[in-house]
């Protein structure tokens, strides 16, 4: 996607966990606190930099913020809860607003601040927004992201989007009916813009026209049943300060919105939509589209937060790759006959939520520095949903900035089954993405960087970190060589879709080709074809998974390598996790800067 569409987006973010294929070696397939121990991090790496120029640059960055968001109340009430809080005047919810934020000034801004007088948790501000507000200003290539597009439409996100609006005050109530009410209007904008993408060339193929008319059709199908009713029904049952009169009415102007109006958009469009057919690019990868290689390296860079050449990276993952066979492959030699057991799943994994959750929250400093008392609600998908997302295994609800410790996952028990839950909550709770989000907004953060999306740190993360998680369980037989199993078989697999993805998209390969380009899959057409059309429907998706993944174990290696055997992972994931959501150029820079100073000042202590 654009990058400046990283800044502002009419839906929420939710770090999503994507089922995938198995291929070769097999698939991916309460409350926590304590002290926070000292922190390790040489002071003079956090300097606090000049008093007054900080003070400049954080008025700056809060009137930026402000300005963001002061017209987007959609956006807004993801962000923040208390509005009064950060000088915000709660704006009529107007899903065709813009914002009043001008790039270049700020940008223009941004660069007469004194940027070696700042604080170095300024600097990284400094450098976030530089580098963001450059490439969005840069950024001429054409736009072949559809918003009715498989893996993140308007048409699904609409779903995760409603059923998770929270309701906080009253008005959060009226808020949310206008905007069902404005979704008709906003589907025919949306279609409008569909009809001039077609026109210039950029159409869908015929076969995802198909299934992105199915996923219209499922949300309308389910009439009464549908989320858009029961969800709202049992949150206004939830609300407090409500008379029954007020809530019976409340659930009828909902009821007819969304019977009404809502689902006739749907239908409607699902409709309007074959006037598309025959008129896309049949072959779908997005190298085949006028300027698509250099789309997709705009797409890349946004998915994986690295900047470093696409043909570099892909080697890099071939790499990768092949040190994790060799690792399975030795692996398996030690009994051939447990090691087909795991496979098939019968490494007797916990399957209990709770009880797995608090396996990995109790444990977490063992590699993890600590966080604060937080609390989680675990749901599940309906059946309806599920069916409308089948390839979302589950997801993290990031809360508002200041009501963080709340956290939510909400868990796809129609694709992910009991012998997957394990790696599943890891990766949306602790040590992934509600640990992760946690720990950086316990820390205070400027509210500013909420306007920047790194996908690659985020989810790379959150399977990185699962698979460090995978040490917090114990298996009934050959603890180490499970673990090593689980954690190689993860990395795998990820970084196979991410090359398979590179491999598709960038340089135009076909599920043949995927079958003969590495040994990974060959002579399985089959499985290649599986993986060929998964990728094909969501560009891009699992780059910031299996690149994202690769590059915190680069990271973590390289640490390693700097310390060796007084190596201390507590203080590695301290700077990952302070550093926060950021480039993977810029973490490798500072950890580089990070450990000269540490091991100077070790130095001078030891003489």
């Amino acid at each position: 996607m654009k990058a400046i569409k990283k800044l502002f987006t009419i839906l929420l973010s939710f770090c999503l966990l994507f089922v995938f294929t198995a291929c070769h070696f097999g698939g991916n397939s309460s409350s926590s606190g304590g002290q926070t121990p000292p922190d390790a991090s040489p002071q003079i790496f956090w300097h606090e930099g000049d008093r007054a120029e900080n003070e400049k640059f954080t008025a700056f960055t809060a009137r930026v913020f402000r300005e963001a968001y002061q017209n987007d109340m959609l956006s807004l009430h993801r962000v923040v809860k208390d509005l009064d809080q950060y000088g915000i005047t709660r704006p009529a919810m107007d899903l065709f607003a813009t914002s009043s934020l001008n790039f270049e000034q700020t940008l223009e801004e941004l660069s007469e601040m004194n940027y070696n007088l700042l604080s170095r948790e300024n600097q990284l501000t400094y450098r976030i927004m530089h580098e963001d507000l450059n490439d969005a200003l840069n950024d001429d290539t054409p736009n072949l992201m559809s918003y009715f597009d498989y893996s993140s439409g308007i048409q699904t996100n609409l779903i995760t989007l409603a059923t998770e609006y929270e309701f906080f005050v009253r008005q959060d109530i009226e808020d949310y009916l206008d905007m069902i009410e404005q979704m008709p209007a906003y589907f025919e904008y949306l279609y409008e813009w569909e009809e001039v993408r077609v026109a210039d060339g950029y159409g869908m193929s015929d076969a995802l026209l198909v299934e992105v008319q199915g996923q219209f059709a499922q949300v309308y199908g389910e009439g009464e049943d549908s989320c858009f009713i029961t969800s709202f029904n049992e949150k206004i049952d939830a609300f407090e300060g409500l008379t029954a009169t007020e809530r019976a009415e409340y659930k009828a102007q909902n009821r007819n919105l969304v019977l009404n109006g809502l689902f006739p958009a749907y239908e409607q469009t699902e409709q309007k939509l074959s006037a598309f057919e025959g008129r896309g690019n049949q072959n779908g990868a997005l190298c085949s589209y006028e300027g698509g290689e250099e789309y997709y390296e705009t797409l890349f860079k946004a998915q994986t937060s690295c900047g470093a050449p696409i043909d570099e990276m892909y080697v890099q993952l071939q790499s990768f790759i092949s040190a994790h066979v060799f690792v399975l492959s030795l692996l398996a030699q030690f009994n051939p006959n447990e090691y087909q057991a795991w496979l098939q799943g019968e490494a007797q994994p916990m399957t209990d939520v709770t009880q797995i959750l608090d396996q990995f929250s109790t444990r977490l400093t063992e590699q993890f520095p600590a966080i604060e008392n937080t609390t989680y609600t675990v749901k599940y998908l309906s059946e309806s949903i599920a069916n409308t997302m089948p390839s979302v295994l589950a997801y993290y609800k990031v809360p508002p900035i200041d009501n963080y410790t709340e956290g939510a996952i909400t868990v796809n028990g129609f694709s992910t089954d009991e012998k997957n839950l394990m790696n599943t909550l890891a990766h949306e709770g602790y040590p992934g993405h509600l640990y992760q989000n946690v720990y950086f907004l316990s820390n205070n953060p400027d509210p500013v960087r909420q306007l920047f999306s790194f996908l690659g740190y985020t989810e790379g993360w959150a399977v990185y970190a699962s698979n460090c998680a995978e040490t917090m369980y114990e298996y009934p037989k050959y603890d180490v060589a499970f673990t090593q199993l689980n954690q190689s078989n993860t990395s795998f697999s990820y970084a196979l879709y991410a090359m398979a993805d590179i491999a598709v998209h960038y340089y135009g390969m076909d599920a043949e080709d995927l079958m003969t380009f590495s040994p990974y899959w060959a002579p399985d057409l089959e499985m290649a074809t599986a993986v060929y059309e998964s990728v094909l429907k969501m560009p891009g998706v699992y780059l910031s998974y299996g690149v994202g993944n690769m590059l915190m174990d680069t990271l973590r290696a390289y640490a390693y390598g700097r310390e060796g055997d007084n190596f201390d992972p507590v203080d590695f994931h301290r700077f990952v996790l302070d550093m926060g959501p950021c480039s993977f150029d810029l973490l490798q820079e500072w950890l580089e800067e990070y450990y000269d100073i540490k091991l100077n000042e070790n130095s001078s202590q030891g003489s």
